[in-house]
């Protein structure tokens, strides 16, 4: 069986014996995830479409493990009651079940049957739902892991009147669909995988938590596509400050991206910042080529990808393998998983190994062109060892890099009670002033009102339009945005505001940066375009402010965002 849910996939009433005994060492219990496992891998493939014998083959070929599938509910009950086993679609659930390869089956609310085969909202129709989730539970008992709905706080996967709901509205629904599933006989022993959430849309999440969803499941499921990977820890810090968050685990169970050329970088950090965010499975998506430009493990000649050569190591070596988090300073991003793998990536600098019997290789695992090694934002460098330990700290050189302060390596979502002038404010004080007025920003957790971004980002209750994430504003009325660097040391520094201003924007937006002693530099941007200014002298403890405003206009004034103070003079030694 596979190892992951020998250890993890318990189910509600066990996970309940084991939260009485956790509260007698309630200083254990509340210790912070510690990211030292690197999550299960598995790969979602589309075989309730039908049966594809050479997919499962090569699934056989490369031991391909926890994967994601899902069933349609109408082609099994086809008449009330009645459900039709050897429907074609089944027949790959049917195998794989048996060879214990499946890690969760996704089931969704509709069937032509039940309320014209609309998402079911009568207690009619979710009674028939549940049953149906049942009965499938009996006849697959190697299945463990049930994922109810898909995206449920999107509009993509319901029909009917709860397409008509808003995001929270329908968060209610779904408690009601889990409550019903929950209570059937056959789900006593199994996994409930509930929320199924795009983004980390935690303002979503709570309101399924806060309507009882908690009670009724074992994980929350999220399918992070909004979210830049080294922004996922903090993101998912967001999401488990709710209290009902305690005891449930995290599922990622769609990741992927349509880039061909920076998915193999993509996968890899994704692998290293889940681990540091203690997530427990995630899932690659797509495992076939589906037709929508998704990266998949298998080409249409059902060979490895680039991509796909990078998962498959991953699955033997790094799946479910202790991790050590490699962080050496906020610009510079890092995982060694289990003894002999490793990824690098961050601020740009070179880099040189010290122990011979480490290989560096591309992320598709080819061999690299040329000695000299650097580091880079986009592509990481892998580092795999001929059996002996890699340590990061030790085997690895790391050159300088002329980087002081970034938005966003150093972006923060302040806890109730702060804001992001106070506490760790992660290189930059940030605020905002309207006319002569600061207002404070704190955090919002995402989708909790309507046209808010699907995640935790920065907020003000004063600037309802207003939305600071870690690559982009949206200033929502006449507005100026700050970030306020303090100065660690004596020197000058650079500027470097990375913009891409919306096409909609009336009037572009102006950039203002100032330094302590009064010295002010404004410039106006449109489209996309990177600001410099500088050099600017500072003293220790002295500060430069960065302003963004919306000019003459508000209108439409939305953007990329990234802020940079870089230092100078090592800036020209590295040029």
């Amino acid at each position: 069986m596979n190892a992951f849910f020998s250890i993890y996939n318990l189910s509600r009433r066990t996970k309940f014996v084991v939260y009485l005994v956790l509260t007698i060492l309630p200083a254990l219990y509340a210790l912070p995830a510690s990211g030292e496992t690197a999550p299960t891998l598995g790969t979602n493939a589309h075989f309730q479409a039908g049966m594809y014998r050479k997919l499962l083959k090569r699934i056989n070929d490369f031991d391909l493990r926890s994967l994601r599938t899902g069933v349609v509910w109408g082609r099994v009950e086809r008449q009330p009651g009645a459900y039709v086993w050897n429907d074609p679609s089944l027949l790959a659930t049917t195998a794989l079940s048996r060879q214990e390869r499946i890690g969760s089956l996704t089931v969704y609310p509709g069937n032509k049957l039940f309320e014209g085969g609309d998402t079911v909202v009568t207690d009619a129709g979710i009674a028939s739902f549940a049953a149906f989730v049942g009965e499938m539970a009996a006849k697959f008992p190697e299945i463990e892991t049930f994922q109810i709905g898909n995206e449920f706080n999107s509009t993509s996967f319901v029909k009917g009147p709860a397409k008509e709901m808003s995001p929270l509205e329908r968060a209610h629904l779904h408690v009601r669909h889990l409550a019903a599933i929950d209570a059937q006989p056959t789900m006593a022993d199994r996994r409930i995988l509930g929320v199924s959430a795009h983004s980390v849309a935690a303002g979503y999440i709570w309101e399924v938590l806060d309507a009882g969803g908690a009670d009724y499941i074992d994980a929350v499921s999220l399918h992070p596509y909004t979210s830049r990977p080294e922004q996922i820890p903090d993101e998912l810090e967001v999401l488990r400050r709710h209290p009902k968050m305690r005891g449930l685990d995290i599922e990622i169970t769609e990741f992927g991206t349509t880039d061909v050329d920076g998915a193999p970088s993509f996968f890899w950090k994704h692998m290293c910042m889940m681990a540091a965010a203690n997530v427990r499975r995630a899932v690659w998506y797509p495992l076939e080529v589906r037709g929508d430009n998704y990266v998949p493990v298998f080409g249409p000649d059902l060979k490895l990808t680039p991509t796909g050569r990078a998962i498959e190591l991953a699955g033997r070596v790094v799946s479910g393998q202790p991790t050590e988090v490699f962080r050496p300073d906020p610009f510079t991003y890092g995982c060694t998983f289990g003894e002999t793998l490793a990824v690098v990536w961050g601020a740009p600098r070179s880099a040189k190994l010290l122990n011979p019997a480490i290989t560096a290789l591309e992320p598709d695992l080819s061999e690299r062109e040329g000695a000299e090694l650097s580091l880079s934002r986009d592509s990481v460098l892998l580092l795999q060892s001929d059996g002996a330990p890699i340590d990061l700290a030790t085997d690895l050189e790391l050159g300088p890099h002329h980087v002081l302060a970034d938005s966003f390596d150093q972006f923060v979502r302040p806890p109730a009670g702060e804001d992001a002038m106070t506490g760790s404010t992660g290189g930059f004080d940030r605020f905002l002033r309207r006319d002569d007025e600061i207002l404070p920003l704190g955090t919002c957790p995402g989708q909790e009102k309507p046209h808010t971004p699907w995640r935790p980002y920065l907020c003000n209750a004063e600037a309802p339009r207003f939305a600071l994430s870690p690559r982009s504003v949206v200033l929502g009325g006449k507005l100026e945005l700050s970030h306020v660097y303090h100065a660690q040391t004596d020197g000058s520094v650079m500027v470097d505001v990375e913009l891409g201003v919306h096409e909609i924007s009336s009037d572009g937006l102006g950039v203002s940066v100032v330094a302590e002693d009064g010295t002010l530099e404004r410039k106006l941007a449109s489209g996309a375009e990177t600001l410099e200014f500088g050099p600017i002298h500072l003293l220790d403890g002295q500060t430069v402010t960065i302003s963004i405003d919306p000019n003459q206009s508000a209108a439409g004034d939305r953007s990329l965002l990234r802020v940079r103070v870089r230092d100078a003079i090592q800036d020209n030694a590295l040029q």
